[in-house]
This record gives C-alpha cells, sequence and structure tokens, in this order.
C-alpha cells in the first residue's frame, strides 16, 4: 500500500508538471510602435542606410567608406599616443633638468613632436570627411592639405636627425632616445612605443590598400573626369602610406626585440623620411586639384574626386 500511495503522488507531481510546462506565456504587448519604429530607423541612419523613393534601402556609406573611417580614426589615436611618447623622449634629450643633452635625438624628438600632432590632425579631418555620408564640407579637404604639409616639412626635419642619431657608428651615449631607437627612456615607454609602432603598422598597410583600390577604381581612370592631379594625389598618398608602414614595421623591430637593433632605427628613420618628402609632393599635387578653391574648385565640379567616394590626403 504504501509503495502504491508513493507511485500515485509521484504520478501526480509529474503530470502536473508537464502540464506547467506545456503552457506558454502570452506574448507581449507593444504600446508605442511608432517609439519602436523610431528606434530602428535611427540604427538603420547609424549603419548607414537611407530609404529610397521606391521604398528600397541603399548604403550610404561604401565598404571602402567604412574602412577609411575606421584606419583613419584608429590612426589619428595612436598618433595622438605617439606624439606624448616623443614628447617625453625629448624631456630625456634636450637637456632639461640635469638631464646632458643630445642634440641630434633631441630634435628629432622637438620635431617628431610636430609632425606627429600635425598627422593626427590630419587623420582626424578625414575621419570627419570618410565617416560622413552626408559630405558636404570642402574646408576639411583643404584642412588635410595643409596638415599634411606641416606634417611633412617636421617630418622631414625630424627624420633627418633621426639619420644622424641613428646610423653613425657613434658611441652609444652619445645617441638619445627617441620612439625609434631601440634605448628607451624606461620599460615602460619602451613598451608603450613598441605596441604604437607595430599598431600603425597595420594601420598604414590597410589605408594603403583602399588607397590603391581607389586609383585603380576612380581616381585615376581616363573617363570624362579623369584629373592627373586628383590622381597624382591618391598615388602619391598610397606611396606615403607604404613607406610609413616600412618606418612602422622597422621601428617595431628595433622597439620590440630584446637586442640593440640600431640598424633597424637606421632604417625606420630613411624611410620616413622618404614619407615625408612624399608628404610634400602630395600637397602640391593637392593644391593644384584645387583642394582649397571651396564650392567652385575641382571637388564640388567633378563627380569621381568628391570625397567619401575617394579617400583624402593620408598623413
Amino acid at each position: 500500500m504504501c509503495w502504491q500511495a508513493f507511485f500515485s503522488i509521484w504520478t501526480l507531481l509529474l503530470a502536473s508538471s508537464a502540464s506547467h510546462e506545456a503552457v506558454l506565456p502570452p506574448p507581449p504587448e507593444f504600446d508605442h510602435f511608432g517609439d519602436l519604429n523610431k528606434t530602428v530607423r535611427d540604427l538603420k541612419q547609424v549603419l548607414g542606410h537611407r530609404k529610397l523613393p521606391d521604398g528600397t534601402e541603399e548604403a550610404k556609406l561604401s565598404p571602402a567608406d567604412i574602412a577609411s573611417c575606421f584606419f583613419n580614426s584608429d590612426l589619428a589615436a595612436l598618433k595622438l599616443a605617439q606624439g606624448g611618447m616623443t614628447i617625453t623622449a625629448a624631456i630625456h634629450t634636450c637637456g632639461f633638468g640635469d638631464i646632458g643633452e643630445k642634440i641630434e635625438a633631441c630634435t628629432a624628438n622637438l620635431a617628431g613632436t610636430i609632425a606627429t600632432f600635425a598627422a593626427a590632425g590630419s587623420f582626424i579631418t578625414q575621419a570627419v570627411l570618410n565617416c560622413d555620408a552626408d559630405y558636404s564640407h570642402w574646408q576639411n579637404n583643404c584642412a588635410t592639405a595643409s596638415l599634411n604639409l606641416i606634417s611633412g616639412l617636421s617630418g622631414i626635419a625630424a627624420n633627418a636627425a633621426g639619420i644622424a642619431n641613428a646610423c653613425p657608428e657613434s658611441a652609444a651615449e652619445l645617441r638619445g632616445e627617441t620612439i625609434f631607437s631601440p634605448i628607451s627612456v624606461n620599460d615602460d615607454t619602451g613598451v608603450t612605443n613598441c605596441v604604437l609602432t607595430a599598431n600603425q603598422a597595420a594601420g598604414f598597410l590597410g589605408r594603403a590598400g583602399i588607397l590603391i583600390n581607389t586609383a585603380a577604381t576612380s581616381s585615376c581612370v581616363r573617363d570624362g573626369h579623369y584629373s592627373p592631379a586628383a590622381c597624382s594625389s591618391v598615388l602619391t598618398s598610397a606611396l606615403a602610406a607604404f613607406a610609413s608602414a616600412g618606418a612602422m614595421i622597422s621601428g617595431a623591430i628595433s622597439k620590440c626585440s630584446k637586442g640593440v637593433q640600431w640598424d633597424a632605427a637606421c632604417s625606420a628613420r630613411i624611410q620616413g623620411l622618404t614619407g615625408s618628402l612624399l608628404k610634400v609632393a602630395n600637397f602640391a599635387s593637392s593644391m593644384a586639384s584645387k583642394k582649397c578653391e571651396g564650392e567652385s574648385g575641382l571637388d564640388k565640379a567633378t563627380p569621381s574626386f568628391p570625397l567619401p567616394h575617394v579617400p583624402p590626403l593620408f598623413a
């Protein structure tokens, strides 16, 4: 009897449990479908889509624009961080306090600070251009070209001094700390510079690929809207990107290696000098393509040239 009673109770519990699992809760009721639709529209706007008159949707930003937006934003942040590293190195090489002065390294760090912050500004203006699907800010084109010139001229001074610091077979005590030299202010700055140079190398290679695609599909296509100056601007930007990537790769080898790699630091400075010269050439091409002539310039008159369809200058 005891077992029969237990079995009956167990059967009732299982049936009750099964009946509860089979009952689904009622679906939630939405009282504010208007707010929900507005949220969906806002999300689509953020993701870069717009509604066309026929009811279809069109991406406002092309994949190349989205990639350019990402790389420009990323490189702007990395350049700002690198600027902090050049300031730290300048404090330790320019004779502040009781620290001995090292002329070549000091010059490389001071000029490098100007070049780095100018490059960061250039990337920021480019990010505004490429991340804005409703581009109408021609002033950013002019600002990018001007910042590129400042970065290029300062970079020439910085890399020339850096070559004098890294390339000769001079005594170690005469060489100073820079963002590319194998010696660092301390272990923390050395690790930071290692990370920054490695990440910038990847970013510059990505930007170079985008610029080559732009030259092959838009700026350098000989159609009715072809402009030699616009084509030259994109090509010199791509070459500057490759030179900058090479400088960062060599700089990463110098900073990230356990041994003292002065040859890698020297290579980084030579490639950096090449990139700086290309920036100056890029500025000349930009002026020839009327980037600072406002709404009446080539940027607005030629459909194949306005941003964001063609990435702007490359710092």
